[in-house]
């Protein structure tokens, strides 16, 4: 998914990159788009997943929950915006984060599916001019050559792809696994035995 994310945002070298939610799926957003040669950086309140993507090397951190988060976004970019902004949170604060945080002709990818028919700041979108896009589904030629970019992350010695995966529990606590990640007590992936 990740690979997709990235390919229907336009990530290229040079870019500045904001994912807006820093859990897995945002994590691999994130390692996708610095393997494309973006600059990226996380928009995320909670402290362990804060925690988490510096833990991979992304410095580069707004926490909404204790900071102007567009005044930190303008000192991370000059006052510019993010070339690309991927929404991954899912949250209303996160989609009104995401038309802000973009720069004038920049492209916000919505990847979180809301619990309810959300609010976009529209005018945002027609005065700066911004490209809204979906990202939900990927191709067999993404998940190809999303196989091929896992094999070179493993390679580089900084990137732990088993950081992604916080618990692994059998099939009879899937119940209990759901309920910890709802709750945020799950800050990855979870994988489930059979």
């Amino acid at each position: 998914m990740g690979f997709h994310v990235n390919r229907r945002g336009g990530v290229a070298d040079g870019d500045r990159v904001l994912v807006i939610g820093g859990g897995p799926i945002g994590l691999i957003v994130g390692l996708v788009a610095r393997a494309n040669g973006a600059a990226v950086a996380f928009s995320e309140i909670n402290p362990a997943r804060i925690e988490q993507a510096a833990s991979f090397g992304f410095a580069d951190a707004i926490n909404p929950a204790v900071e102007d988060a567009q005044a930190r976004a303008d000192e991370l970019t000059g006052g510019e915006g993010f070339d690309v902004v991927i929404e991954v949170s899912a949250s209303q604060a996160g989609l009104r984060f995401a038309t802000a945080a973009c720069r004038i002709r920049g492209t916000v990818v919505f990847v979180g599916f809301p619990g309810s028919i959300p609010q976009v700041n529209v005018l945002q979108a027609i005065f700066k001019e911004l490209t809204l896009v979906g990202s939900r589904v990927y191709t067999f030629d993404d998940f190809q050559k999303t196989m091929k970019l896992l094999e070179n992350l493993s390679a580089d010695s900084q990137v732990d792809l088993d950081k992604l995966i916080s618990d692994v529990c059998p099939v009879e606590q899937l119940e209990n696994s759901i309920r910890r990640m709802k709750e945020g007590k799950s800050n990855g992936k979870i994988l489930i035995a059979f």
